[in-house]
Formats: C-alpha cells, sequence, structure tokens
C-alpha cells in the first residue's frame, strides 16, 4: 500500500468515527524535511520512529523543521526507541526471528535522552520533559505477541509508575518534549 494510500484510508476512518465537534481534518503527505505547512502553524507537533535513524547534523535539520511549524509556546514532541534498554541486546538477536524490521536496511541510532534534549535546545526549543516511557512493555516488545501486550497493557494500568532509575533502565521509548519560545 502507498503513502498515499494510506492517507486516504485514514481520511475515511476519520469521517466514519469523527465526533461533530471536531470540524474537519487536514491529511497531507510531504517530506519531513521541509512540510507543507507555513510558519508557526501547530500547537503540537510529534514525532515517534524517525528521527533515531539519522545522525546528529541530519536530526538537527529534522527538529529545526519542526520547529518552524510549531506556533510561539507550542511543543514538539519526539518519541524514539530507548537502546539503553537493558534487554536491547537480546532484542537486537530476536528482532530477525520475530520480525521484517531487518529488511527495511534503515539503522537506528543510539541517542541518550539527555542528548535529544539537547538537540532540541540548539533549535531554539527549550527542553520541558524528558522521561522513559512503556517500562512494563518489555516483557512484550520482541516478540510481539499478544498474550504479552495483554500483559503489559494491564500492569501499565494497574502498576505504578516505577522510579526514574528504573524507567531508565526498563522503559522501552524515550519521550522528548520541548517548547517554542
Amino acid at each position: 500500500m502507498t503513502p498515499l494510500n494510506h492517507l486516504i484510508m485514514a481520511r475515511s476512518r476519520y469521517e466514519s468515527k469523527a465526533s461533530h465537534a471536531l470540524e474537519s481534518l487536514m491529511i497531507a503527505q510531504g517530506d519531513s524535511f521541509s512540510l507543507p505547512f507555513r510558519d508557526n502553524t501547530f500547537d503540537l507537533v510529534f514525532n515517534s520512529g524517525v528521527i533515531e535513524h539519522y545522525d546528529g547534523e541530519t536530526r538537527h535539520r529534522l527538529l529545526k523543521e519542526m520547529a518552524r511549524t510549531t506556533r510561539p509556546r507550542g511543543y514538539v514532541c519526539v518519541r524514539l526507541p530507548n537502546r539503553f534498554h537493558v534487554l536491547d541486546p537480546l532484542w537486537a538477536r530476536l528482532v530477525s526471528t520475530f520480525s521484517d524490521h531487518d529488511a527495511y536496511g534503515i539503522p537506528e541510532q543510539a541517542i541518550p535522552a539527555e542528548q535529544i534534549a539537547d538537540e532540541m535546545s540548539s533549535v531554539d526549543l527549550r527542553s520541558i520533559y524528558t522521561d522513559w516511557t512503556d517500562v512494563y512493555d518489555s516483557v512484550s516488545l520482541y516478540p510481539d505477541w499478544r498474550p504479552f501486550r495483554l500483559v503489559s497493557f494491564v500492569a501499565n494500568m494497574i502498576l505504578p509508575r516505577p522510579p526514574q532509575l528504573l524507567r531508565k533502565r526498563l522503559g522501552t521509548r524515550i519521550i522528548a518534549i520541548g517548547q517554542k519560545q
């Protein structure tokens, strides 16, 4: 399925389920490094699972473009894998067995949470939040089996949030939020 077909399907699903309180949905296809929007357009620009595939200079360009389309006092949110998770070496061995991840041929950079916060600051975003998330997903990341996903979902709902040191070592993802000045 092409990216355009994905966008058409997303619009169709939105229109079939949309609340009347929401006026419209604009769907656009574009390049992450040259977003098809005016400066200062959005209150929130969100990126998940993309930025870790680029080197530092290219990440800078991507963050700068995200910041350009964010309104003053708006937010840029980046979510990326925590490659410092204690089970990451095991998952690296399992990933070729349980997924087609290797087929993409796009290497992921291991980016510490503190570094992504610094990189946001380099494009005039004030880092306001950086943390490790999805701690209980550790049991279901690889292999991605439904019984494991159910266990992690229930754990996320009923168990308390672990302390920061455990989140840093066991959180499967990093989230960083910066605010445009």
